[in-house]
């Protein structure tokens, strides 16, 4: 679905810049990473405000899509086999991408390539979300993204764990340094133990 809709994506992303710098401003005090993996960059919007945030930092981002692919200088991969050796990056991103990917076997490889006491920071849909704010997103998306895509999320929503239940799947492996739920979104931050 994705590469039939990349560039409308990459546009509506492209309006919120603001938030995936508040995100990434965010996660400066947990951690000053020298490698960071971006895991379903998208658009790369994302990585590029990791790359003012984190200068001195290399950044790498992964996608599974083509489309999004040719919109930025990731590698084409997947999220559950991913082509990094173990213990490659001190911080793994991410943003809005969670959902899309099979959660156990995504943050199991975030940890392989995770290094010793790295990050894992998350900010995905919030299945808590008031019915109504559930409404405006779906068309909203329909009316700047497409019909397809909206009601795709509108079913993603439906079935995405909670942000306790993904908090308590990290909680074996990970010590959760901060969890965020706000009205449409949450966020996650854990240090690999």
């Amino acid at each position: 679905m994705y590469n039939s809709i990349a560039i409308k994506y990459a546009k509506w992303s492209e309006r919120f810049r603001w938030y995936y710098c508040i995100f990434a401003k965010s996660l400066s005090p947990y951690i000053q990473p020298e490698r960071i993996l971006d895991v379903g960059c998208g658009s790369g919007v994302l990585m590029d405000v990791l790359k003012i945030i984190f200068p001195n930092s290399d950044i790498v981002g992964i996608d599974s899509s083509e489309g999004m692919c040719r919109l930025t200088s990731c590698i084409r991969g997947d999220a559950i086999r991913m082509p990094f050796k173990d213990k490659t990056f001190d911080l793994v991103t991410m943003f809005f991408s969670l959902h899309d990917m099979d959660i156990n076997a995504a943050l199991s490889e975030a940890k392989r390539v995770l290094r010793d006491n790295g990050i894992l920071a998350i900010k995905d849909l919030n299945l808590n979300m008031p019915e109504v704010t559930k409404y405006i997103l779906s068309r909203v998306l329909e009316i700047n993204i497409g019909k397809s895509y909206a009601d795709y999320l509108t079913e993603v929503i439906k079935r995405f764990p909670s942000p306790k239940k993904i908090a308590e799947i990290l909680s074996d492996e990970f010590e959760i340094k901060r969890i965020c739920e706000n009205i449409f979104d949450f966020d996650i931050v854990a240090g690999l133990r």
